[in-house]
């Protein structure tokens, strides 16, 4: 059933991202000396959401496209250099034409990324608001993964 295969499909990413999220903040906290100032658990909750919307999205790729390399690629083209490059994560966007604002703006990635810059503060309006459309995104995008799954194994 599509729900078996989608939940076989995302448990075990999940957990292997968990863990990454974990040796980030380990490694930050310990070797890199960096202070977590906000609240840990709010972190892991929101990184908890980000990975349920990336999985989501990795999920709609995969029923698109029938061949691991195409979905390799296509998922390097529509989330990973678009995250890097439109969310303000290395460039300043506030100096870009409107248009690649707002497509910025879109991005999940630049959601994730908003939380975590304020959560040394708890900004917990702007942690509820982009929380909450990230939560959106990852119903939205777990959502059309299950309508999309075929019935059957091929």
């Amino acid at each position: 059933r599509p729900l078996e295969l989608i939940l076989a499909k995302i448990i075990s990413y999940f957990c292997v991202a968990m863990v990454g999220v974990f040796l980030c903040l380990f490694f930050s906290r310990f070797l890199f000396e960096v202070p977590l100032v906000g609240s840990l658990a709010m972190v892991i909750l929101i990184s908890m959401i980000y990975l349920m919307v990336a999985l989501g999205i990795g999920l709609v790729i995969s029923e698109v496209t029938k061949n691991q390399f195409l979905a390799c690629q296509s998922s390097l083209l529509i989330s990973f250099l678009p995250c890097f490059v439109l969310s303000g994560f290395i460039f300043d966007l506030r100096s870009t034409p409107i248009g690649v604002q707002l497509i910025g703006a879109i991005l999940p990635f630049s959601h994730y990324l908003t939380c975590i810059l304020f959560l040394s503060g708890t900004h917990w309006g702007i942690l509820l608001k982009e929380g909450g459309l990230l939560l959106l995104y990852g119903i939205f995008f777990i959502g059309a993964a299950f309508g999309m799954t075929r019935k059957k194994v091929e």
